[in-house]
């Protein structure tokens, strides 16, 4: 099915445990630096037939040729998407994204953490519900150099959002601007907060 898919999308780092076949090693895990034909999907291969298998994956934006970077849109989906992206394994790092209207009243958030180690690097996140969050298991991630504007309703955290009590949270040199409701809303734990610029949100700047 590989030789369907475009071969134009994402520049994709891959680290997983390996198989060993007649004295040589493979992945477990592959990627295919492709997408479907609406540009939308990068496909992950497990070459095992029938177990489970876990990776860390490294997402950066690219030049696609036109200039600009990879853009996730959940206006471009029939029916408001729930989130962007979710960090749903450990140490995965997410860099030059743009991510943008993820309005979903169930959750609506354009990045979400919900492992430790998560860094949410040099990404926009525009006119989501929320732009970045956390779940209230994360205790350590990092969020810097950031764009987060024009985030949230009128019963939301606009920018930033940290659930639970992270012990080792970071939150530097981020551009935090115009969002509805607050920039930063930290719940409880130790978060670092340092060297952002937050500006013009409707409710608190941090929280």
């Amino acid at each position: 099915y590989a030789q369907l898919l475009r071969r134009d999308i994402v520049a994709t780092v891959v680290n997983s445990s390996e198989l060993t076949h007649a004295g040589k090693k493979v992945a477990t895990v592959d990627a295919i630096v492709s997408a479907d034909e609406t540009g939308n999907t990068l496909v992950i291969v497990n070459r095992h037939p029938s177990l489970d298998a876990t990776c860390q994956l490294s997402i950066e934006g690219a030049n696609l040729g036109s200039g600009g970077p990879i853009v996730l849109d959940g206006g471009s989906v029939a029916g408001p998407s729930p989130n962007g992206l979710i960090l749903s394994q450990p140490d995965i790092t997410v860099q030059d994204l743009i991510v943008q209207n993820f309005t979903s009243s169930a959750s609506g958030t354009g990045i979400l953490i919900s492992r430790n180690g998560a860094k949410v690097l040099s990404n926009t996140t525009t006119g989501n519900r929320i732009g970045i969050a956390t779940t209230s298991i994360v205790s350590t991630f990092t969020i810097s150099g950031n764009t987060v504007n024009s985030n949230g309703n009128s019963n939301s955290t606009g920018g930033i959002s940290i659930a639970g009590n992270p012990t080792a949270g970071v939150i530097t040199n981020n551009e935090i601007s115009q969002n509805t409701g607050n920039g930063i809303l930290v719940l409880g734990g130790v978060v670092l907060i340092s060297d952002n610029s937050i500006f013009c949100n409707t409710n608190s700047g941090i929280s």
